[in-house]
C-alpha cells in the first residue's frame, strides 16, 4: 500500500508501506539432503556407503510425476511383456545326437518350472519390474535368490534396494565354471577366477542386519555374522566357522546402471535433479496461490491525508485471513483523515482522496511458469531417452510418426536393456540349475507393421523366392501365434519349385494329409478310400489351380 500525506501546503513527503499475508511458505516445503547416520558403522563392517542417500532417491517418486511415468515406462517395456524361452541348439537337425535332443527336452521343462513357479505370490515379471522400479530410481536393484532344502537354487524374492549396502571385494578369489555349447551342442567349460562382494540388508524399524552373498559365489556364509564357512587370518592360515543349515545365508542378484566412481551405480535422471526440485517449487508456487494468493493485486493510494489506525488494522487482518478461492470475493470499507488546509485560523480540512488501482501486471492468468516446467520435463525425458509419445506428452503424433519413434527407442533403449538382463538372468540360472541347451528371453513389444509385412509377402510370391517357411514366419507375426517351421528339406524351397516338383510326381509330402472333422459315420478308412479313387485329372487341376 502506499500513502501519500501532507504536513502543509508547501511541503510534502510521501510514505510507502507494504502489506502482505504472513507465512506464505508450508511447513515442510524445504527438504534438505539428510547424510547416513550408520555410515561409519558400515565403514566398520567394510561395507561402502551410497554416494546418496537411497531412501530420498526413492521419494522423488513423490516429488515430479513426469519422473513417474518414465520410470513406469521402463518397467512396462522391459518385463512387462512376459518371457519365453528358447534352444541353444537345433533339435530338429540331424546332426544333433538323440541323447542331446533328450536332455534339452528335460531341461526345457526345468526351466519352464522354475520361472513359472519362482514365487508364491508374484510372477517372475513382476518381481522383476520392482527390481528395475528401484534401479531406475536410485541406480540399483536387488532380487533375492532362494534355495530350497537341498541347497538348490528354487524362487526369486524382491528385496528392495535402499535397504542394501554392498561391501568391498573380497580378497579371496574363487573359481568358477562356465559351459558353452556349440552348433552341435557339444559343451566346453571354461574356468575362471572372480572375486565376489557381500551385501547386508539393514532392517527398516530394528538394529537387526541380514548378509547375503553374491549369486554365483559358491561358498557356504553366515548370514547373521557375514563370515565365510573358511576365511584366512592375516598370515594366511584358515579359520572355519560352522555353519548351521538355518543359518546359511542366501544369494543376492543386483542390477545396476554402471558407474565408474559408486558400485550402487547411479541413476539417469541424476543430472537433472535442480530441474525436477525447480520444477516442484513452481508447481508449488501455482497451488499456494489458490490456497494463500492474492485475488486482488492492487495498490491503494491516498492523496491529502492517511488511513486511520483501525482502517490499517483491518486491511492487514483481510490480507492475513483471505484464503484462496474463500476470500474471492468480500467487501473492504476503508476510512481516511485529512491533513489541514495550513491556515491555523481555519478549522477545515482537505478532501481525502483514496485510490485503488489493480495491478494487472501482477494478475495470474494462468499458472506462472508454465513454460520453465515444460522445459524441464523435456529435458528429464531426453535424459531417460524416451520419445514424448511413451508419456502421453504429445498430441500432434501421426501413425507414421508414432511408428518411428516407438521403433527407434525400442531399438536403442529397450531391447538392449531387456537383452542384458535376460543374459544376465539366463546364464546364472543356468549354472545353478545345470541347464545348457535352454535359456530365457524377455519379450518385448510387437512393433510390427502388419501392413508392410503382408505387402512384402506378396511381393516375395510373385517373384517366386518365398519358401513355405518364409510364410509360416510371417503368418506366426501377423497372427502372433508360434507356428512350428517345416522341417523337412523341402520347406526352406520356393514355393514355385516345391509345387513344380509335386506335379512331376519327384517330391512325396507325406505331412499333409487332409483329415476330415470328426464324423461318427465317417470313418478314417472311408477317407482314405476317398483319396485313393479320386481322379487323376482333378487333381492335376487343382494343383494347377494352387500353383496359381
Amino acid at each position: 500500500m502506499i500513502t501519500l500525506s501532507s504536513e502543509n501546503k508547501k511541503k510534502q513527503t510521501v510514505k510507502a508501506m507494504l502489506i502482505k499475508a504472513k507465512n506464505m511458505v508450508p511447513k515442510g516445503s524445504d527438504s534438505k539432503a539428510s547424510t547416513d547416520p550408520t555410515a561409519e558403522q558400515e565403514e566398520e563392517d567394510g561395507l561402502i556407503s551410497p554416494p546418496y542417500p537411497l531412501e530420498e532417491l526413492a521419494r522423488f517418486r513423490e516429488t515430479s510425476s513426469a519422473l513417474s511415468a518414465m520410470v513406469d515406462a521402463y518397467k512396462t517395456n522391459i518385463a512387462g511383456f512376459g518371457y519365453k524361452l528358447y534352444y541353444n541348439v537345433d533339435i530338429n537337425s540331424d546332426d544333433i545326437d538323440e541323447a542331446i535332443k533328450e536332455k534339452a527336452k528335460q531341461e526345457w521343462v526345468v526351466a519352464d518350472n522354475f520361472y513359472k513357479y519362482c514365487n508364491f505370490d508374484s510372477s517372475f515379471c513382476e518381481i522383476l519390474q520392482k527390481v528395475i522400479d528401484d534401479r531406475e530410481y536410485m541406480g540399483f536393484g536387488c532380487m533375492e535368490v532362494i534355495t530350497d532344502g537341498k541347497g538348490r537354487t528354487a524362487g526369486f524374492e524382491y528385496v528392495p534396494a535402499h535397504t542394501i549396502r554392498i561391501s568391498k571385494i573380497h580378497p579371496d578369489p574363487q573359481p568358477v565354471t562356465l559351459e558353452t555349447v556349440d552348433e552341435n551342442g557339444k559343451t566346453t567349460k571354461i574356468i575362471f577366477q572372480k572375486c565376489f562382494r557381500r551385501y547386508c540388508q539393514k532392517i527398516e524399524g530394528t538394529n537387526t542386519t541380514i548378509w547375503f552373498k553374491e549369486f554365483g559365489d559358491p561358498r557356504r556364509m553366515d548370514k547373521n555374522t557375514g563370515k565365510f564357512e573358511i576365511e584366512f587370518d592375516s598370515e594366511g592360515n584358515p579359520i572355519k566357522t560352522d555353519i548351521s543349515p538355518e543359518d546359511e545365508a542366501s544369494s543376492l542378484l543386483v542390477f545396476n546402471i554402471p558407474a565408474p566412481y559408486t558400485v550402487y551405480g547411479l541413476p539417469r535422471w541424476l543430472g537433472n535433479m535442480m530441474n525436477i526440485q525447480g520444477t516442484r517449487r513452481a508447481e508449488e508456487l501455482n497451488y499456494r496461490y489458490f490456497q494463500k494468493g492474492r485475488h486482488t493485486p492492487l495498490a491503494i493510494i491516498v492523496n491529502n491525508g492517511t488511513l486511520t489506525d483501525s482502517s490499517l488494522d483491518v486491511l492487514q487482518g483481510y490480507v492475513n485471513d483471505i484464503q484462496g478461492v474463500e476470500g474471492a470475493f468480500g467487501y473492504l470499507v476503508l476510512e481516511g483523515a485529512g491533513f489541514d488546509d495550513g491556515d491555523p485560523t481555519s478549522t477545515s480540512q482537505q478532501k481525502v482522496n483514496i485510490q485503488i488501482k489493480p495491478l494487472l501486471d501482477a494478475i495470474q492468468n494462468d499458472g506462472l511458469f508454465q513454460e520453465y516446467i515444460k522445459n524441464n520435463k523435456d529435458s528429464l525425458r531426453e535424459s531417460m531417452r524416451l520419445a514424448p509419445i511413451y508419456t502421453g506428452a504429445s498430441k500432434d503424433y501421426t501413425r507414421a510418426t508414432a511408428d518411428v519413434a516407438r521403433a527407434i527407442t525400442e531399438e536403442q533403449v529397450f531391447q538392449p536393456e531387456r537383452q542384458k538382463i535376460s543374459e544376465r538372468i539366463s546364464r546364472l540360472v543356468n549354472q545353478a540349475l545345470g541347464i545348457k541347451y535352454v535359456e530365457m528371453r524377455l519379450n518385448g513389444p510387437d512393433i510390427t507393421n502388419k501392413k508392410d509385412l503382408a505387402e512384402a509377402v506378396a511381393v516375395y510370391h510373385k517373384t517366386g523366392v518365398i519358401t513355405p517357411n518364409m510364410v509360416i514366419d510371417a503368418v506366426s507375426a501377423l497372427l502372433n501365434q508360434d507356428l512350428e517351421p517345416i522341417s523337412a528339406d523341402w520347406g526352406n524351397l520356393p514355393i514355385n519349385i516345391v509345387l513344380e516338383l509335386v506335379k512331376q510326381g519327384k517330391l512325396e509330402i507325406e505331412d499333409l494329409v487332409v483329415k476330415p472333422k470328426a464324423n461318427p459315420t465317417y470313418t478314417d478308412n472311408e477317407a482314405a478310400a476317398e483319396m485313393n479313387t479320386e481322379d487323376p485329372e482333378s487333381t492335376e487341376n487343382t494343383t494347377e489351380s494352387e500353383e496359381e
